[in-house]
Protein backbone atom coordinates (compact mmCIF):
# COMPACT_ATOMS: atom_id res chain seq x y z
CA UNK A 1 0.00 0.00 0.00
CA UNK A 2 1.32 3.38 -1.06
CA UNK A 3 -0.37 5.84 0.91
CA UNK A 4 0.81 9.38 3.13
CA UNK A 5 -1.45 11.68 5.17
CA UNK A 6 -0.20 14.79 5.95
CA UNK A 7 -1.62 17.69 7.85
CA UNK A 8 0.44 21.05 7.62
CA UNK A 9 0.66 24.79 6.69
CA UNK A 10 0.89 26.10 3.56
CA UNK A 11 4.52 27.90 3.18
CA UNK A 12 3.86 30.01 0.40
CA UNK A 13 1.39 30.60 -1.96
CA UNK A 14 1.22 27.57 -4.02
CA UNK A 15 2.51 27.60 -7.72
CA UNK A 16 1.19 26.80 -11.43
CA UNK A 17 3.91 24.90 -13.30
CA UNK A 18 4.05 23.71 -16.88
CA UNK A 19 5.99 20.48 -16.93
CA UNK A 20 7.91 19.42 -20.30
CA UNK A 21 5.27 17.00 -21.44
CA UNK A 22 2.48 20.24 -21.53
CA UNK A 23 0.86 19.08 -18.59
CA UNK A 24 -0.15 21.95 -15.81
CA UNK A 25 0.07 21.41 -12.15
CA UNK A 26 -0.17 22.78 -8.92
CA UNK A 27 3.53 22.83 -6.66
CA UNK A 28 3.31 23.33 -3.44
CA UNK A 29 5.10 23.22 0.25
CA UNK A 30 3.46 22.36 3.63
CA UNK A 31 5.04 22.50 6.97
CA UNK A 32 4.60 19.31 8.95
CA UNK A 33 5.60 19.06 12.66
CA UNK A 34 7.20 16.16 13.22
CA UNK A 35 5.97 13.05 15.38
CA UNK A 36 7.33 12.52 18.90
CA UNK A 37 9.61 15.44 18.75
CA UNK A 38 10.56 17.11 22.31
CA UNK A 39 11.56 20.55 20.51
CA UNK A 40 8.50 21.04 17.87
CA UNK A 41 10.59 20.07 14.55
CA UNK A 42 8.82 20.71 11.44
CA UNK A 43 9.61 19.40 8.23
CA UNK A 44 9.01 20.76 4.69
CA UNK A 45 7.38 18.79 2.60
CA UNK A 46 7.05 19.33 -1.48
CA UNK A 47 3.88 18.03 -2.98
CA UNK A 48 2.50 17.99 -6.34
CA UNK A 49 -1.35 18.12 -7.61
CA UNK A 50 -3.07 17.59 -10.92
CA UNK A 51 -6.48 18.59 -12.22
CA UNK A 52 -9.05 18.46 -10.00
CA UNK A 53 -6.82 18.89 -7.24
CA UNK A 54 -4.67 21.52 -8.51
CA UNK A 55 -7.78 23.54 -9.32
CA UNK A 56 -8.94 23.50 -5.90
CA UNK A 57 -5.98 24.17 -4.24
CA UNK A 58 -4.83 26.88 -6.50
CA UNK A 59 -9.02 28.63 -5.82
CA UNK A 60 -8.89 27.83 -1.98
CA UNK A 61 -6.09 27.71 -0.25
CA UNK A 62 -3.43 30.27 0.60
CA UNK A 63 -0.10 31.03 2.23
CA UNK A 64 -0.78 30.25 6.24
CA UNK A 65 -3.53 28.05 5.30
CA UNK A 66 -3.89 24.74 7.43
CA UNK A 67 -4.48 21.70 5.19
CA UNK A 68 -4.84 17.70 5.19
CA UNK A 69 -3.63 15.73 2.04
CA UNK A 70 -3.58 12.58 1.22
CA UNK A 71 -0.72 11.24 -1.30
CA UNK A 72 1.48 8.76 -2.77
CA UNK A 73 4.93 8.57 -3.25
CA UNK A 74 6.27 8.17 -6.33
CA UNK A 75 10.25 7.76 -7.52
CA UNK A 76 11.48 9.74 -10.37
CA UNK A 77 14.55 9.11 -12.39
CA UNK A 78 16.46 11.99 -14.48
CA UNK A 79 19.25 12.88 -16.31
CA UNK A 80 20.80 16.40 -14.55
CA UNK A 81 22.26 19.48 -16.28
CA UNK A 82 25.83 17.79 -15.78
CA UNK A 83 24.44 14.37 -17.22
CA UNK A 84 24.56 12.43 -13.74
CA UNK A 85 21.45 10.28 -13.40
CA UNK A 86 19.16 11.81 -10.29
CA UNK A 87 16.16 10.59 -8.62
CA UNK A 88 13.67 12.53 -6.76
CA UNK A 89 10.77 11.31 -4.77
CA UNK A 90 7.40 13.02 -5.51
CA UNK A 91 4.23 12.96 -2.82
CA UNK A 92 1.33 13.39 -5.62
CA UNK A 93 -1.88 14.45 -3.88
CA UNK A 94 -4.99 12.44 -4.50
CA UNK A 95 -7.13 14.07 -2.02
CA UNK A 96 -7.10 17.59 -0.26
CA UNK A 97 -9.20 19.09 2.42
CA UNK A 98 -9.75 21.73 4.28
CA UNK A 99 -8.06 21.35 7.99
CA UNK A 100 -10.88 23.56 9.65
CA UNK A 101 -14.61 24.02 8.95
CA UNK A 102 -14.46 27.62 7.40
CA UNK A 103 -11.67 26.70 5.44
CA UNK A 104 -9.60 29.25 7.47
CA UNK A 105 -7.66 28.83 10.22
CA UNK A 106 -7.69 31.17 13.14
CA UNK A 107 -4.09 30.21 14.77
CA UNK A 108 -2.79 30.43 11.07
CA UNK A 109 -0.90 33.73 11.84
CA UNK A 110 0.18 32.59 15.14
CA UNK A 111 1.93 29.41 13.48
CA UNK A 112 3.41 31.87 10.90
CA UNK A 113 4.37 33.95 12.70
CA UNK A 114 5.83 32.52 15.58
CA UNK A 115 7.30 29.45 13.79
CA UNK A 116 8.10 29.42 10.11
CA UNK A 117 10.87 30.42 8.49
CA UNK A 118 12.02 33.07 6.05
CA UNK A 119 14.77 32.13 3.68
CA UNK A 120 17.65 34.66 2.39
CA UNK A 121 20.09 34.64 0.29
CA UNK A 122 22.76 33.88 2.57
CA UNK A 123 20.84 30.72 3.07
CA UNK A 124 20.32 31.11 6.73
CA UNK A 125 17.01 31.14 8.27
CA UNK A 126 15.17 34.51 10.24
CA UNK A 127 12.00 33.85 12.32
CA UNK A 128 9.76 36.55 12.88
CA UNK A 129 8.93 37.94 16.20
CA UNK A 130 5.39 36.51 17.17
CA UNK A 131 2.87 38.65 17.58
CA UNK A 132 1.57 36.72 20.68
CA UNK A 133 3.27 35.29 23.72
CA UNK A 134 5.42 32.53 22.70
CA UNK A 135 9.20 32.30 22.90
CA UNK A 136 10.24 30.64 20.29
CA UNK A 137 13.69 30.68 19.39
CA UNK A 138 16.13 29.33 16.15
CA UNK A 139 17.84 26.68 17.84
CA UNK A 140 15.06 24.85 18.52
CA UNK A 141 14.64 24.05 15.21
CA UNK A 142 16.86 21.39 13.15
CA UNK A 143 17.37 21.70 9.51
CA UNK A 144 16.93 18.54 7.48
CA UNK A 145 18.81 17.88 4.91
CA UNK A 146 17.48 16.16 1.95
CA UNK A 147 20.28 13.11 0.44
CA UNK A 148 21.19 12.90 -3.47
Amino acid sequence: MNCCAFLGFLTAEPRQVTQTDGKTCIKFQLAVRRPFSYKNAVDFVDFIAYSYNAKFISKYFHKGDKMAVRTYLQNNCYKGKDGTQRKEAVFNVQEVDFAVANGRNPDADLYMDGIMAEETTTKTKEYKKPKHNIDIAYEDFEEIGVDE
